[in-house]
């Protein structure tokens, strides 16, 4: 999921950065990302940060990072009961918003075809 997010991204202009434990695993990300990091440095921020881990203590992690009027989008599903952390300071004074999505439309479906099909979004590594 990490890698079609960053793909698309990466499509629309936007400067990429992926964190992860594994460089193995990050590598593949080379072609799409600006930056790959195998830890958050101190006091970076992003704009949109996007967990696709479903791990809630990655979360209270990635909370963090958003900068000023920034999002966590939580997109990967969490086990029923699953509770995450929010630091109202961040939410309120920083403008920092949390949203969860969950599943597409026809619309999205046929505009992922269409991105696969265009070689866009490659599905392996060349």
């Amino acid at each position: 999921m990490a890698y079609l997010f960053a793909s698309l991204l990466s499509d629309a202009g936007a400067r990429v950065s992926v964190v992860g434990r594994r460089t193995a695993r990050l590598d593949r990300f080379e072609a799409l990302c600006t930056e790959r990091l195998t830890a958050r440095p101190e006091g970076r921020r992003y704009d949109l940060v996007v967990d696709t881990t479903g791990d809630p203590s990655s979360v209270r992690r990635s909370r963090r990072s958003p900068s000023g009027g920034g999002t966590v989008l939580l997109f990967a599903g969490m086990p029923r009961g699953a509770h995450v952390e929010v630091d109202a300071f961040k939410v309120h004074y920083e403008e920092v918003s949390v949203v969860g999505s969950f599943h597409y439309t026809p619309a999205d479906a046929d505009r992922a075809l269409t991105l696969l099909a265009d070689g866009r979004i490659r599905s392996r590594r060349s």
